[in-house]
């Protein structure tokens, strides 16, 4: 019997868990013409993106990284009711700690409203993020038997049906009045309905609570609490700037930001994918002998088509906002699609080469970067925001996704856990320098179009010989994986 090759293995995992992303965010994506010509204005939409904020910030603290420990662990056996153990220990976990969360949300629904808000006037608003923090966390505890069985015939099913439910209720309360608890609402529902389709489909045959196991949540929990400090550093990635910027500045600024960042998301599809067919991938070929080598031409390949799609998007972003939106205030967010596009596939480059250390159990490094990334992100926001406003918060996102990436790369190269190579690792800074560039001082589009497009034929004209060994080389692992 001939198993399935690691390239049939990553490509179906990124083809399948792609088009689930593509069904999470482009549903959302058309909707979204449809919300801003229907919501008053820009600042309604920047207060809901903070609903968001809240509840992405109580999931990461409730989560506490336990559905990552429980993906890894469950493949340390192949027995099946050691599988159930593993789910099972999980899911007391968050459910607990999601309980506690939601409920302190809710009895201090004033206090957030004033610090995430700047006004008590939105404690409704925060009532919701906190049940929403609840359903995020019990939707990753039902995630984590369909994610160590691969499901993807679910997954695909599962993602469908949150993404229609949260766009069905959100235009009956648009079109009902109800817009600043419309979006906030919808993904409420979103979120239950995915619930309640994943436990009955898949969860409920995983969990008994009497397999829950005291001594395999502990092992679980100081596995994640290193991966805790990482889930606070991606919340401060993808949120710190809405809150600064509200804070700084103005909701306004904040909701220009929340529209460029929904655009740029779309990488978002790119990433999210492969994060959720790498892990797999990761764990199962961590055996393998020629591991380290896969793992470095796989960091080239991906490199350079994060790098030129992230040129494309700078280049020509601005013509499809004309079309999508039309006219108005939410134009302002195309010059900060290219940053906050280019961002999230630090993140999948960065996952490439740290997946040698979590195979190895060694969080603890790879979450102190991430910490130390977002810690520079915050720094930066207090530089760039009051200077250039949305475009100064998108570009603090750029810099600190990059940092952990480059510090991560040369502290590998140094344990000779990957081969440096001089060209990829150029066309990367060069690439990170050009997009913060045009985001902060480049405004005239025809120039932007014209840098970026230069910019990516020199790149694929410098790397194209290597581009093509390494596919080559994708390739030829296809015959090695036989029994």
């Amino acid at each position: 019997m001939q198993k399935q090759s690691r390239t049939s293995l990553l490509l179906s995992n990124m083809i399948v868990y792609g088009f689930n992303q593509v069904i999470v965010v482009l549903i959302p994506m058309i909707m979204l013409p449809i919300y801003s010509r229907l919501l008053p204005d820009i600042s309604v939409f920047g207060a809901s993106s903070l609903t968001t904020t809240i509840s992405t910030l109580a999931s990461a603290i409730a989560g506490f990284g336990m559905f990552d420990a429980a993906v890894r662990f469950a493949f340390d056996n192949d027995d099946n009711e050691f599988k159930k153990k593993v789910c099972s220990s999980a899911f007391v976990f968050m459910l607990c700690s999601s309980l506690v969360v939601c409920l302190m949300i809710i009895l201090l629904n004033r206090q957030i409203s004033i610090l995430f808000y700047g006004s008590s006037d939105y404690k409704g608003l925060v009532v919701i993020a906190g049940f929403m923090a609840f359903f995020t966390v019990m939707n990753s505890a039902a995630l984590i038997p369909i994610r160590i069985t691969n499901n993807k015939k679910i997954t695909l099913i599962n993602s469908l049906i949150k993404a229609v439910a949260t766009a069905v209720i959100t235009l009956v309360l648009l079109f009902n009045g109800f817009y600043l608890y419309a979006i906030p609402i919808g993904s409420l529902i979103g979120l239950i309905v995915s619930w309640f389709f994943s436990f009955f489909a898949v969860q409920r045959k995983y969990i008994l609570l009497k397999k829950a196991d005291k001594e395999l949540i502990k092992r679980m929990f100081v596995f994640a609490v290193p991966l805790m400090i990482t889930f606070v550093s991606y919340w401060i990635y993808q949120s710190a700037d809405k809150i600064m910027l509200s804070n700084i500045s103005n909701l306004t600024e904040t909701g220009i930001y929340s529209i460029g960042a929904k655009v740029g998301s779309v990488s978002g599809v790119l990433q999210n994918a492969f994060a959720s067919g790498w892990a797999y991938f990761a764990f199962s070929t961590m055996k393998d002998a020629d591991q380290k080598e896969m793992i470095a031409r796989i960091f080239r390949l991906f490199t350079l088509i994060c790098v030129v799609m992230s040129l494309s998007v700078m280049a020509f972003i601005s013509p499809v906002f004309r079309i999508v939106f039309a006219e108005g205030e939410y134009l302002a967010g195309a010059p900060i699609c290219a940053a906050l596009f280019f961002a999230p596939l630090q993140l999948t480059l960065m996952q490439i080469i740290g997946s040698q250390l979590l195979i190895a159990k060694k969080t603890k490094v790879y979450s102190l970067v991430q910490l130390f990334g977002a810690i520079t992100n915050v720094i930066f926001n207090f530089i760039l925001i009051q200077e250039f406003g949305a475009r100064g918060a998108a570009t603090s996102t750029l810099i600190g996704y990059s940092i952990p990436l480059l510090i991560m790369y040369f502290y590998l190269v140094n344990k000779k856990e990957i081969i440096f190579d001089i060209k990829v690792i150029t066309t990367l800074i060069l690439s990170i320098l050009l997009v913060i560039i045009s985001t902060l001082y480049i405004y005239n589009e025809l120039i932007v179009m014209l840098v970026g497009s230069v910019g990516i034929l020199l790149i694929i004209i410098l790397n194209i010989s290597d581009l093509k060994l390494s596919v080559l080389y994708i390739k030829s692992i296809r015959k090695k994986r036989k029994e």
